[in-house]
């Protein structure tokens, strides 16, 4: 199903075109795990299914929310994010300055200008200590250090060193298109340069 925007209004067509929920919303996600994050009336969230069906009621008073991943979905209230659970239950308090899903059992997090992660009782695991960080996938995470990109394991251990001009995301085949001294090329799980 594709999120689509009429008149400042988003709804959702099938893959033929067709209408399938139609333009009520002031804004919308994209569907994952089946369901969406919609906003009826400013700051009124909600969450519904691809029969349009409320799951969540649309009451949720967040000025941001996002889809589900791991169980969990960070909101944002104000200035401030944290995550809520499949019951809309506030779970972890809006305590953070930015926040993204959680991905391998860790949510990136930012509190004055440092970034780390948490797990899902809200623990810090990674300390909020770097310039930035990605998601966790396959095992790794972009970090920013010293204007650098590299990844770390879930030990902190860094695992690519940080050399390379922009993040490193890797795609399923298990490798990531980096930058180096302005030259492009792949690199798999261990850093090691690899042909496509």
């Amino acid at each position: 199903m594709a999120r689509v925007v009429l008149d400042s209004k988003s709804g959702y067509i099938d893959s033929t075109g067709v209408e399938v929920i139609p333009p009520l919303y002031t804004q919308a996600t994209d569907f994952k795990g089946g369901i969406a994050a919609v906003q009826k009336d400013f700051d009124l969230w909600g969450y519904i299914n691809k029969k349009g069906e409320e799951v969540i009621p649309i009451n949720l008073n967040y000025s941001q929310v996002y889809t589900f991943s791991e169980g969990k979905a960070w909101v944002r209230r104000g200035e401030t994010y944290g995550f809520i659970d499949t019951d809309a239950k506030l779970v972890i308090p809006l305590k953070y300055d930015r926040a993204y899903n959680f991905s391998e059992g860790l949510a990136t997090v930012m509190k004055d200008g440092k970034w780390g992660m948490i797990d899902h009782n809200d623990n810090i695991v990674i300390p909020l200590k770097y310039e930035r960080l990605g998601r966790f996938k396959k095992g790794r995470c972009a970090v920013l250090i010293n204007g650098k990109w590299g990844c770390i394991d879930k030990d902190e251990k860094l695992v690519i060193p940080a050399i390379y001009e922009r993040s490193i995301y890797f795609e399923k085949d298990n490798t990531a298109h980096v930058k180096k001294d302005g030259k492009g090329f792949f690199i798999d799980l261990d850093g090691n340069v690899v042909k496509k």
